[in-house]
């Protein structure tokens, strides 16, 4: 019953002249000549269209279009010479988390020269390196270089070209533990980062050629320019640049001047440090000679904060070697004070004194303040003690010959020590003297005594 449907269909257009069967123009054929008239249309071996456009001038049957593609696709002689199908579905190859665990290599020949190309999967930087032959010695000679610089790679991915499938190849992949993944021949999409990167390095040398600026550089040196330029580059892919993933940094360029530079910016902020550091301790630096003698800060728990010692040598604008005792210590210039000298060179004869940057002749240092926790200086030019003044409102007295004297008395005779002769005067200690007060009585007690 089933096979009776596609003539029920059509029983309104079944016909029938002189004995056969037809259905519209064309004439139905029986089971048993189906494959001979199949053969018969596919005489000179046309396509599925040209067998179904001449069999609907002329016959039918139930299934005649597939029985068609199925004579066709089975056809040794058609399938032969067939176009190419459509490509598969892409696959990409797995991204690397780490630079130089996938590298992609293949060779390129431009103008005479070959070259080989290494692409780094995770980070796409390029190893171009110009070579005059293609064996497998000379790539391995190749490849120790890159893998003695950056190390070994995990995996190595390669065509099938004879250099790369040679035994010696083979072998110095296998002792080194990298892993060879060879692509299927013929089918260079497979190998697809190290086929793009030929293609972008022929590009860019057939661009240079043709630009009258780069014409006459020699190959190598337009080869290091595009690498300079392209391992620069953002990636189109990864959103980057190649130097930005493979050596963590961005590389210096002619465009890198045009950013403000952060060493000049650092520069600066640390002039400025300095400055407001030594205007806010206001001490120069101190320039010690050898065998000078010296103190040392005393880093122990005891009563003794300095200790004496003698320079060795300096190391460095800052730090000296102090002998201190039996041992010789490393010092920085903060912990250390010059014996019998307040300030830079005071000891040390005119001629001999160090010079400061800026000054062109040694000058007299200022007197200063003696430091309590050090011995005085011999023959060094002190100040006396500041005065201590009274709290406020304490009255100021002075010694006079009979007793004392309080601010507003009349002035008498001041007893001065007798001074020996022919010694230089002592400097005398300022008095500092209050102004008198002239006291007011308020307006609102005009009317009171206050007396």
């Amino acid at each position: 019953m089933e096979d009776l449907k596609p003539y029920f269909f059509r029983r309104n257009e079944l016909s029938v002249e002189r004995g056969c069967v037809l259905w519209g123009q064309r004439v139905i054929i029986p089971t048993v000549y189906r494959d001979s008239l199949l053969g018969r249309l596919h005489e000179g071996h046309p396509g599925v269209c040209q067998m179904k456009g001449l069999s609907r001038s002329y016959l039918w049957w139930p299934g005649l279009d597939k029985e068609i593609e199925k004579h066709v696709a089975e056809c040794v002689a058609c399938s032969s010479v067939r176009n190419t199908p459509g490509v598969a579905p892409l696959q990409p190859w797995p991204w690397p988390a780490q630079p130089r665990e996938r590298i992609h290599i293949d060779y390129a020949e431009k103008e005479g020269v070959y070259f080989l190309v290494i692409t780094d999967s995770h980070s796409k930087w390029l190893e171009i390196f110009p070579t005059t032959s293609m064996t497998t010695s000379r790539t391995l000679q190749l490849l120790r270089q890159v893998f003695t610089t950056y190390g070994l790679p995990k995996e190595v991915v390669s065509d099938n070209g004879p250099h790369f499938t040679a035994e010696e190849f083979q072998v110095f992949m296998m002792k080194n533990g990298v892993k060879h993944t060879k692509v299927a021949p013929y089918h260079p999409a497979s190998n697809g980062a190290a086929e793009r990167s030929v293609q972008i390095l022929k590009k860019a040398l057939d661009k240079q050629k043709i630009d009258g600026r780069q014409k006459g550089l020699p190959l190598k040196h337009r080869v290091a320019n595009f690498l300079l330029k392209y391992r620069s580059t953002p990636h189109s892919v990864t959103g980057v640049s190649p130097a930005q993933l493979f050596l963590k940094r961005e590389i210096r360029t002619t465009l890198s001047l045009v950013k403000p530079s952060q060493a000049d910016h650092m520069a600066e902020q640390q002039q400025r440090q300095k400055e407001q550091h030594d205007k806010r301790h206001r001490m120069p630096l101190h320039i010690l000679l050898h065998n000078q003698p010296v103190q040392v800060r005393s880093n122990r728990m005891g009563k003794e904060k300095w200790m004496r010692g003698v320079v060795v040598a300096q190391k460095g604008s800052r730090h000296y070697l102090v002998r201190v005792g039996n041992t010789i210590r490393y010092v920085h210039i903060d912990h250390i004070v010059a014996v019998g000298h307040s300030q830079l060179g005071d000891s040390l004869p005119e001629d001999e004194q160090p010079l400061m940057p800026g000054k062109s002749t040694p000058k007299e240092e200022p007197p200063v303040w003696p430091d309590p926790r050090l011995p005085p200086a011999a023959g060094a030019r002190t100040l006396p003690p500041p005065l201590v003044m009274p709290p406020s409102g304490t009255p100021l007295q002075h010694e006079i010959e009979g007793g004392t004297r309080r601010d507003g008395d009349p002035p008498s005779e001041v007893r001065v020590p007798d001074q020996p002769p022919n010694s230089e005067m002592a400097i005398a200690s300022p008095v500092r003297r209050y102004p008198t007060r002239h006291r007011v009585a308020p307006v609102k007690f005009k009317d009171f005594v206050t007396e």
